[in-house]
């Protein structure tokens, strides 16, 4: 079992410094683990320097943590990526800025309709008056995304929606990625 353990501390300047920071690996049948120290005073994580070093723990965890996703939903404003139209084959994974969210939804809908009605559903839990996405790829294949409020036809976009609630509905996706 590879095991990572750090604390945190308040510095100067209204940052963040590693207390202490360390890797530890309990092999199967061993009755204790194998500890590395990885030091403390540091801003940034000593990993990479573990795994330059070859130890093992430190080499399976930066392995794990490079193939880690960051997601960024902060921008929400009128040129922000969820806000502008995606092709619809852009849909293998969901972008960093959410940018492809209409087509990761419309192929959602098409291929496996519980996954979709679960995203659907979780949204009417933030958004009650929601209805559905309105996903309508034009005559060059994008897509933009659009949704409709319950017991209404008229189309709303993207720009009717709060802010905080634009946030939540980029998370919601993410688990099923």
């Amino acid at each position: 079992m590879d095991i990572y353990h750090l604390r945190l501390f308040h510095a100067a300047g209204d940052t963040l410094i590693f207390a202490d920071e360390t890797l530890s690996f309990l092999q199967t049948g061993r009755q204790f683990p194998r500890i590395d120290q990885l030091g403390a005073g540091h801003q940034e994580t000593k990993i990479r320097e573990a795994a330059e070093e070859n130890k093992e723990t430190a080499k399976t965890l930066k392995y794990l943590l490079d193939r880690c996703r960051v997601y960024h939903f902060h921008d929400t404003s009128s040129t922000a990526g969820v806000r502008q139209s995606c092709y619809v084959g852009d849909n293998r994974w969901l972008m960093p800025d959410a940018g492809n969210l209409a087509a990761l939804l419309l192929k959602f809908r098409e291929e496996n309709i519980s996954p979709y009605q679960r995203i659907i559903g979780t949204i009417r839990l933030i958004a009650p008056f929601f209805h559905d996405f309105v996903l309508e790829p034009d005559a060059s294949n994008r897509v933009i995304l659009n949704w409709q409020e319950k017991d209404s036809d008229s189309v709303f976009g993207l720009h009717q929606f709060s802010d905080g609630t634009l946030r939540a509905i980029c998370l919601e996706p993410i688990p099923l990625i």
